[in-house]
């Protein structure tokens, strides 16, 4: 990039943020999906920019083309919502899974199967030694 002649002296190249996802929060997140079980982690929005606690049932791991989404059932909101991996705290131990509600466990039942979505919206299988970034 630093032989890119620019057209405008004003004219800056901004760097994609660093969306690293960490193992450590992505394998609790992936044994929720894969078992079924709830995790109670922290999670901070623009609405809620200090950290809350939710309690979420994982469901779905989705790839935008520039972030990394977890789409899970929310015990706050009691529906499925999409948090952005990025935006976790922490990580959530293996001691806080919980084995899901039956309101979890219905909810489910109307939803497609695991796997991880890509920035289209088609399924796709990812290994599980793929490093996520």
């Amino acid at each position: 990039m630093d032989g890119l002649a620019l057209a405008y002296a004003h004219t800056e190249v901004l760097q994609v943020p660093d969306r690293t996802v960490r193992p450590e929060l992505l394998r609790p997140l992936l044994r929720a999906c894969r078992d079924g079980l709830r995790l109670e982690c922290e999670h901070v929005s623009f609405a809620t920019p200090d950290a809350e606690i939710r309690l979420i049932t994982p469901h779905t791991l989705i790839y935008t083309g520039m972030r990394w989404h977890v789409r899970a059932y929310c015990e706050k909101n009691k529906d499925y919502r999409d948090f952005v991996l990025s935006r976790f705290r922490g990580v959530p131990p293996v001691a806080t899974l919980l084995a899901a509600s039956p309101a979890d466990t219905a909810a489910r039942r109307g939803h497609a199967g695991h796997g991880c979505r890509n920035h289209r919206g088609h399924l796709q299988e990812i290994p599980m030694s793929t490093t996520l970034r």
